[in-house]
């Protein structure tokens, strides 16, 4: 076997050893080829699987997201559901505020679907911004 100091140790015969850098290998390995193309589906196609605007439940009053009950309590129905953006808290809080009652009085049904108005779901800590200002119109209404 020869050795040398910077190269491998490569048995006697074997010929020329060629050495290479990382750079250049991956230079070697990584090349590839991209084909991109498009083309323009038949008219009518491209319809919509679920077409949520007309299956929305929700009615155009604002009563459907709020209860106030014969005895003082009331509820809430949120399609939202609690992913620690602390809508648990915060929309309860908007309600008890602008129907001046103890915030213990009031309860939070969130995210079902057989109660709640319709949602399209909970994500980009956008739950209280959104339905923060239509639950007091609704308070304020109710």
């Amino acid at each position: 076997m020869i050795r040398h100091e910077d190269e491998m140790i490569v048995p006697a015969g074997w010929g020329f050893v060629e050495t290479i850098d990382r750079r250049d290998f991956l230079k070697l390995t990584s090349t590839g080829l991209l084909v991109a193309f498009a083309v323009k589906p038949p008219d009518g196609a491209l319809r919509p699987v679920w077409n949520f605007a007309e299956q929305q439940r929700t009615p155009p009053d604002f009563n459907a997201f709020l209860h106030v009950g014969g005895n003082g309590r009331v509820t809430l129905f949120v399609g939202k559901i609690e992913m620690g953006q602390g809508v648990i808290a915060g929309l309860p809080q908007i309600a008890a505020e602008e129907l001046n009652v103890p915030i213990e009085r009031v309860d939070c049904v969130m995210g079902d679907t057989d109660l709640c108005p319709f949602d399209m779901g909970t994500f980009g800590s956008l739950s209280v911004w959104r339905l923060g200002p239509i639950l007091h119109a609704a308070a304020a209404e109710a």
